[in-house]
């Protein structure tokens, strides 16, 4: 299966983006600024993965994705429950563990807004698909992320969760994921909106994980690339690779805006609320 993984991966380094066909390499020297810089491009599709090399800069040193929305129900974290800290500084998180609060989690008003999500909670049509995974053969593989091997192998029992901690330090939402196998709280990657910092954390070895913090702090949207269809989308449209210029998209200044509407259930409301005008 290793062997299998890295064959796939090389195949999708290839250059397979028509660049000769329409001429790209031709017409960029010819005006080396028409390369989609100043244009923002929606992926209607999956989630891309933030994490990847050529979804970080533009070829001006821009972000590259600058916003993502996610109008399915995938990923939702109910985060309405709210508790104080105790006098010794420690938090009963809804897990039932109890964390000792980092000294530089600033929360003047000591509310801190809880959720808890089992790992199958989070990806329950994959979980769900690797049921039938031994009945496929290597064509079909390919159809499962990259990360999904990795899922089997870590503890998917009741047990294994997710606690989720969100709270205002006076003048930004940050939210930080905490796994049930990690011991040290204080190495938790803390987050704020995609949308303002563009940063990340990773939910197992290489899941990406942005966030969208919204309803006053009580509710958390995961933004999880569960489909590589999207990311393949945004690649050949407009990947950057600052070192590996032949890698590149058909337009390596452009800007993405990730739009996921790959899911079981498109949330309606969810698109209402939604401020696309923020991008």
């Amino acid at each position: 299966m290793e062997e299998f993984n890295n064959l796939l991966k090389k195949a999708l380094l290839k250059d397979y983006v028509p660049k000769k066909d329409v001429q790209q390499n031709e017409f960029l020297k010819k005006y080396p600024e028409f390369d989609g810089r100043g244009i923002k491009i929606a992926i209607i599709d999956s989630v891309v993965d933030l994490s990847l090399s050529g979804m970080q800069k533009t070829s001006t040193g821009l972000p590259k994705i600058i916003d993502c929305f996610d109008f399915t129900d995938n990923g939702n974290v109910d985060t309405s429950v709210i508790r104080k800290s105790g006098d010794d500084n420690t938090l009963t998180l809804l897990s039932g563990r109890e964390i000792s609060i980092p000294p530089n989690w600033k929360n003047p008003l000591n509310e801190w807004h809880l959720g808890k999500k089992f790992l199958q909670e989070i990806f329950p049509s994959l979980l769900e698909k690797m049921e039938e995974k031994e009945k496929l053969n290597e064509n079909d593989i390919q159809e499962f992320p990259r990360f999904v091997d990795k899922i089997v192998a870590e503890k998917l029992s009741d047990n294994y969760n997710f606690d989720f901690i969100v709270w205002n330090d006076g003048k930004k939402w940050q939210a930080c994921l905490i796994p049930s196998f990690l011991k040290h709280v204080e190495n938790a990657k803390v987050l704020t909106n995609f949308h303002d910092e563009h940063q990340f954390c990773y939910l197992l070895d290489d899941i990406s994980c942005g966030i969208r913090i919204e309803e006053g702090g009580n509710f958390l949207k995961l933004l999880i690339c569960c489909h590589d269809h999207g990311t393949l989308v945004a690649q050949v449209v407009a990947a950057h690779f600052p070192n590996e210029p032949e890698k590149d998209g058909l337009a390596p200044g452009a800007q993405i805006i990730s739009i996921n509407f790959m899911g079981e259930n498109v949330n309606v409301s969810t698109i209402k609320k939604a401020n696309p005008k923020r991008a």
